[in-house]
């Protein structure tokens, strides 16, 4: 399994994020999105979390929205798809956003973490250890990390809290 994230090596307890507007019919909420401008990676979905810290006093800026409370910080397992084959990566220091509505992974953290980023011809592959640890897809104006759909996964976290 990958280990693709870091802390963003600041002293401020603040996040930043900048996203563009989907043109496209994908359901923003299910879908990780690669952005150059994000500080954090950034989940909306508690239970997709592998482990988890309540934080207080942490916050994210949205752009010219302002900024909205974080909720705590984890650990986040994805099923992501690389040349045709199901892989999993782990991102760690995951912040949650409950009120974001949309799913970020930092292109800066992951570089901060020693993984080369590399976008060409609609695509961005994230190499890890000069492995291939993921790839994204540009739809629109964004890129999508290629993935298992969310909804698999959210209900497989789901069944794991029966058990």
């Amino acid at each position: 399994m990958a280990a693709i994230a870091a802390d963003d090596g600041s002293d401020s307890d603040d996040a930043i994020c900048l996203v563009g507007n989907a043109a496209d019919s994908d359901d923003i909420s299910k879908s990780w999105h690669f952005d150059s401008a994000a500080s954090a990676h950034m989940f909306w979905m508690r239970v997709c979390f592998d482990d988890y810290e309540t934080t207080t006093g942490r916050s994210v800026t949205m752009g010219g929205k302002g900024s909205v409370a974080t909720a705590g910080v984890g650990t986040v397992v994805l099923n992501v798809i690389v040349h045709g084959k199901t892989r999993k990566i782990k991102l760690e220091k995951v912040l949650h956003v409950p009120t974001m509505g949309f799913i970020l992974m930092s292109v800066g953290m992951m570089e901060e973490r020693g993984a080369e980023v590399s976008f060409k011809g609609g695509k961005t592959i994230i190499k890890n250890s000069d492995k291939v640890a993921a790839c994204c897809t540009r739809k629109s104006v964004l890129y999508h990390l290629d993935m298992a759909p969310l909804s698999e996964i959210a209900a497989a976290a789901s069944l794991q809290l029966w058990h």
